[in-house]
């Protein structure tokens, strides 16, 4: 189809393209890691919603290995003394993330907070809550569109809907 529009087109090969890709990746991840590491002061993550890297993860995703990439990734980015707080939701392996990754630091001799560091997401919390209160209310039997009408038709039923205008 190029060669149509442009018969002078000149089409790169597979390898070609996959080289491309892979060197912009490496050049944007230096430009990356000199970017967070020239940051004064300490970073915040959020751990669902950002990449940092692209890593293969294997095995499970509990909380001790997304953990360990995480260490990895920041490692390799030179940025593992700059982490502030990390933001995830209420998930039990970000939990477990949380406390490997304050074993991680204790074994390293650095001092952090797992409670204070660890943010979890408001609207998640939100959402966890409203989902409780609402399991405490079930819906009633649905009406037909007959019964509807006919309710709508009795003096007390047009009195609300006049009196809700």
């Amino acid at each position: 189809m190029i060669k149509l529009l442009n018969p002078n087109a000149t089409i790169p090969v597979e390898d070609t393209i996959r080289n491309n890709i892979i060197k912009s990746f490496k050049d944007k991840s230096i430009k990356i890691k000199y970017l967070l590491q020239s940051v004064p002061g300490k970073l915040s993550f959020a751990i669902d919603v950002i990449l940092l890297d692209f890593i293969n993860l294997h095995g499970p995703y509990s909380g001790e290995n997304l953990c360990d990439a995480f260490v990895s990734s920041c490692c390799e980015f030179k940025i593992i003394l700059k982490i502030f707080t990390i933001t995830s939701n209420n998930a039990t392996n970000n939990d477990t993330f949380m406390q490997h990754l304050k074993n991680i630091y204790y074994n390293e001799n650095i001092t952090f907070n797992a409670v204070e560091s660890h943010c979890r997401y408001i609207a998640h919390i939100i959402n966890l809550a409203m989902q409780d209160i609402l399991k405490q209310f079930k819906a009633g039997k649905a009406q037909t569109e007959n019964a509807i009408f006919n309710d709508m038709n009795t003096p007390i039923m047009a009195k609300n809907i006049i009196l809700k205008l």
